[in-house]
């Protein structure tokens, strides 16, 4: 079989487990790893949906979705833009700042677990190898990837 899909088929898998075991861990707190992660990227600035939907490279509706979810369960409020009366500004709540902290232990165990059969110079190998896909998946725009599936698919 194909090198390349080979590393692409163990990445899916390796995704899919990750995101089992992460959302088990998050949910300890009320959260997954989408909202664990909005939410840590609100504390953190980037407090619009707009900025919140760049950093996350996700749609505008996925992310109002995950930031609904997170204001019913009171981890963030929002509250309409002074200069802009149709951009939302998020805010973590005191109960999402408990949240927040409450999972750095479990989470740092989990990490550890997880990454144990690593060595330390693998796991920086890992990251820089992972940094790399990541930033060229990313550098692919909208059309491109359009454009790629349609010749490969001849639709």
């Amino acid at each position: 079989m194909n090198t390349d899909i080979q590393i692409t088929r163990q990445l899916f898998l390796a995704t899919q487990l990750f995101e089992k075991v992460g959302d088990r861990i998050f949910a300890t707190c009320g959260l997954t790893i989408k909202t664990h992660e909005i939410l840590l990227l609100i504390e953190n600035g980037s407090n619009t949906t707009t900025k919140l939907a760049k950093v996350m490279n996700l749609a505008l509706a996925g992310i109002t979705q995950k930031t609904k979810i997170l204001e019913n369960k009171g981890f963030i409020s929002r509250k309409v833009g002074v200069d802009d009366l149709r951009v939302w500004h998020f805010e973590v709540t005191n109960k999402g700042k408990r949240a927040l902290k409450d999972i750095v232990f479990p989470y740092k165990k989990a990490t550890g677990i997880l990454y144990s059969e690593f060595s330390q110079s693998e796991k920086k190998q890992m990251l820089v190898l992972l940094g790399r896909i990541t930033k060229h998946l990313s550098s692919i725009q909208e059309e491109q990837l359009k454009e790629f599936i349609v010749k490969l698919t001849n639709k």
